[in-house]
C-alpha cells in the first residue's frame, strides 16, 4: 500500500509542474469564463517564448502547417490596417497568434503521462457540468441558483396531467450564457476517443461504463437544446463506434441510441418544440434565423469580396446594411453569422478563405510518426472533430472568439502532440 501511494505521488510530481498546469487548468477555465481563458492564453504565450529563446531551438517552426498559418495571421493583421479601418478588428486580428502558441505549446509540454492526467480532469469537468445539467433541467435553477432560460420561480408553467413545468434552454454552470451542450459536445470527444483508443483493453465493467457515460453526456447534451452540440456530438459518438465495433453490433447499437434520443425528446415539450424548430429550419432556411444572418453575411462579402470587412467585424459592419424586411421576425444581424463559411468570406474574403483552407489541408497533410492503431482512433476522431467544426452547413459559434476557438485549438494541439509523439 505504502508503495503505491509513493508511485502515485511520484507520478503526480512528474506531472504537475507549472507548463503543464496552464493545459489542466483550460478545461476549468472554459467554465468559469473567457477572461481566465484568455488569462491562460496570455501566460502560454509568454511562457512559450520564453522557453523558445531560452533554448533556442527553433525547429518546431519547421513545419508547412506553421506557415501557413503564420501567412493567414499576418494577412489578417495587414488587412485590418489597410482596408478594415478599424481598431477592433486589428486588436482581434493580432490576438490570433495566441492560439498557435497554444497548440505547440501542448505539442512541447505534454507526454502521455500527462495526456492521461488532462483527460481526467476534462473528465471531472463534464460530468459536473452534466450533472449541473440536469440539475437545472429539472428544477429550473443549477446547483449555483443560476435559472435556465425562460425560467420564472413565481410563475412555473404546469403541466396539467403530470405538473412538469417548462423552461428553455440551460445555461448551467455558465450563468446567462447557453452554452452548456457545446462545452460537453466538444470536450467530451478528447475523453471518450481517449477510451476508445484503448477500448480493447476494457473488461466488461469498464466496457459498461464507457457505454454509460456515453448515453449519459448524450441525455445532458439534449436536454440543453442546443441543436448543433446534438448533432455534433451524435455524428462523432457514431463514428467512434464504427472504430470500435463491428458493423452488426453498430447496427443494434444504432436502434438503441435512436430509441434512447427518441424516448428523451418525446418527453420534454420544450425538446420537442426544438424538433419542431430545426425542421422548419431545414424546410424554409432563407427564412430562418440562421438564414438572415448568412444573407447578410453575403452581402457583405459581396461588398468585399476579396479582404473581407476584418476579423470580428461582422457584427459592426452588419448594421449598416438595409434590412430588406424590417419588420421580419428574426434580425438581420448578430455578434457572428453562425456559419464557418460565410464568416470567413464576409470577415477575411476570398484570399482569407484560401489561406485558413491551406493551413487546415497541410496541418493534417503531415507526415505522422506514430503507426500504433490506437493512437490512429484518436487521431480519427479528431479529425472528424475538426472537419464538423468547419462543416459550413452546420451553424456555428465564432472561429475567432476566445471561448468558441480554444477547445477547437486545444484538439489540434492534441492532435499535433498524437502524430508526432511515439510510443
Amino acid at each position: 500500500m505504502n508503495t503505491l501511494i509513493i508511485d502515485i505521488y511520484n507520478n503526480l510530481r512528474n506531472i504537475l509542474n507549472f507548463r503543464n498546469a496552464l493545459i489542466f487548468l483550460l478545461p476549468l477555465a472554459l467554465i468559469i469564463g473567457s477572461a481566465t481563458v484568455n488569462f491562460l492564453l496570455i501566460l502560454i504565450f509568454f511562457v512559450f517564448f520564453y522557453d523558445l529563446f531560452k533554448t533556442r531551438n527553433f525547429s518546431i517552426f519547421n513545419n508547412y502547417w506553421v506557415y501557413f498559418f503564420l501567412i493567414f495571421w499576418f494577412y489578417t493583421v495587414i488587412s485590418s490596417i489597410f482596408f478594415s479601418g478599424l481598431d477592433n478588428s486589428l486588436k482581434n486580428s493580432f490576438s490570433q497568434i495566441r492560439f498557435l502558441t497554444l497548440v505547440l505549446f501542448i505539442f512541447q509540454n505534454l507526454n502521455f503521462k500527462s495526456y492521461t492526467f488532462f483527460v481526467i480532469i476534462i473528465l471531472v469537468c463534464i460530468v459536473f457540468v452534466a450533472i449541473d445539467n440536469n440539475i437545472q433541467f429539472f428544477t429550473g435553477l443549477n446547483i449555483f441558483g443560476f435559472p435556465a432560460e425562460g425560467y420564472l420561480f413565481e410563475k412555473r408553467i404546469y403541466h396539467l396531467d403530470n405538473e412538469i413545468y417548462h423552461i428553455g434552454r440551460l445555461s448551467g454552470t455558465f450563468k446567462d450564457e447557453l452554452i452548456p451542450g457545446a462545452f460537453l459536445a466538444k470536450l467530451s470527444m478528447i475523453v471518450l476517443f481517449y477510451f476508445g483508443s484503448t477500448y480493447t483493453k476494457f473488461n466488461n465493467l469498464k466496457k459498461i461504463f464507457f457505454f454509460l457515460l456515453t448515453l449519459f453526456l448524450l441525455q445532458s447534451i439534449l436536454i440543453t437544446g442546443e441543436r448543433t452540440s446534438s448533432i455534433f456530438y451524435i455524428i462523432l459518438s457514431f463514428i467512434l463506434l464504427i472504430n470500435l465495433i463491428n458493423i452488426r453490433k453498430v447496427f443494434v447499437t444504432s436502434i438503441i441510441l435512436s430509441i434512447f434520443i427518441s424516448t428523451i425528446i418525446i418527453n420534454s415539450w420544450f425538446l420537442k418544440s426544438r424538433l419542431s424548430d430545426s425542421i422548419n429550419i431545414f424546410n424554409d432556411y432563407k427564412n430562418s434565423s440562421y438564414g438572415r444572418l448568412t444573407i447578410s453575411a453575403s452581402k457583405l462579402w459581396k461588398e468585399n469580396l476579396v479582404f473581407g470587412v476584418g476579423l470580428k467585424n461582422y457584427r459592426i459592419k452588419c448594421k449598416e446594411l438595409i434590412d430588406p424586411i424590417p419588420d421580419h421576425k428574426y434580425p438581420n444581424c448578430s455578434s457572428h453569422p453562425h456559419n464557418t463559411l460565410s464568416e470567413l468570406l464576409a470577415e477575411t474574403g476570398i484570399v482569407g478563405l484560401v489561406l485558413y483552407l491551406l493551413f487546415i489541408i497541410s496541418f493534417f497533410a503531415q507526415k505522422i510518426s506514430s503507426l500504433n492503431k490506437n493512437i490512429k482512433i484518436n487521431l480519427n476522431g479528431f479529425k472528424a472533430f475538426i472537419f464538423l467544426s468547419l462543416l459550413p452547413i452546420l451553424p456555428s459559434g465564432s472561429l475567432f472568439t476566445t471561448w468558441n476557438a480554444t477547445p477547437f485549438w486545444i484538439i489540434l494541439g492534441l492532435y499535433f502532440f498524437l502524430s508526432k509523439k511515439i510510443y
